[in-house]
């Protein structure tokens, strides 16, 4: 019976994500925003909150243990190279920890999400030329750091492997597919800006057409 609900909450919660990381990859490339420090705070909220979403939703191993995928988010924000959200969202995911309770396993979960941000910022610049490596290393990064939290927490024993082999299979496959909805979007977007920018150039001046001018004075 388990399995039926392991499948289902890996389903579920894959959704969440991807939904999430359209709707972030959205705000991030919006023009819309008049303040960067506005569009900054609402992009780290924003991505604090789907977080703490996949932490609540989590995933059933088995009878008895349970994982979740709330350090996706940050591997989104940190391929971005979005520093101040990415400070903010590790504040809100680290700290909800401590919603199950103040105890040893939360502050050690507190420090492996911290010690997830900081190196991704440093996994960022070291591999921003190869976006694809760069998030796939984003991603074993935070599994890595993850590893060491269930180990010092759990101890190594059979349950914590079988959480460990999970998380790594899970963690991998769902990271590695949001990394490739990352690119697209990406490369998506940069689409748009050089189809826009071409129809509002003139070829042979490099100066705004017409249709710049119309639409700026209209009105």
């Amino acid at each position: 019976m388990w399995k039926i609900i392991f499948i289902v909450e890996l389903l579920v919660n894959a959704c969440i994500a991807f939904t999430g990381f359209y709707i972030i990859s959205k705000i991030i490339h919006s023009t819309r925003f008049s303040s960067y420090a506005v569009k900054s705070l609402i992009i780290g909220l924003a991505t604090g909150l789907l977080g703490v979403v996949l932490m609540f939703k989590g995933i059933q191993v088995n009878d008895s243990l349970r994982m979740d995928l709330r350090h996706l988010p940050l591997v989104l924000l940190a391929f971005y190279g979005n520093r101040f959200p990415l400070v903010i969202a590790t504040l809100i995911i680290a700290g909800s920890r401590f919603l199950f309770g103040v105890t040893p396993q939360a502050f050690i979960a507190f420090i492996a999400i911290i010690a997830i941000s900081t190196g991704m910022i440093w996994i960022h610049r070291q591999l921003l030329n190869q976006p694809f490596r760069q998030n796939l290393a984003l991603n074993v990064w935070a599994l890595l750091m993850i590893t060491f939290a269930v180990l010092i927490n759990l101890g190594f024993n059979d349950a914590s492997l079988r959480l460990l082999l999970a998380t790594w299979t899970i963690g991998l496959a769902v990271g590695v597919l949001s990394s490739m909805l990352t690119l697209d979007f990406q490369t998506l977007n940069r689409q748009v800006e050089l189809y826009k920018q071409s129809s509002e150039l003139d070829h042979l001046t490099g100066l705004y057409n017409r249709r710049v001018w119309d639409s700026r004075t209209a009105g």
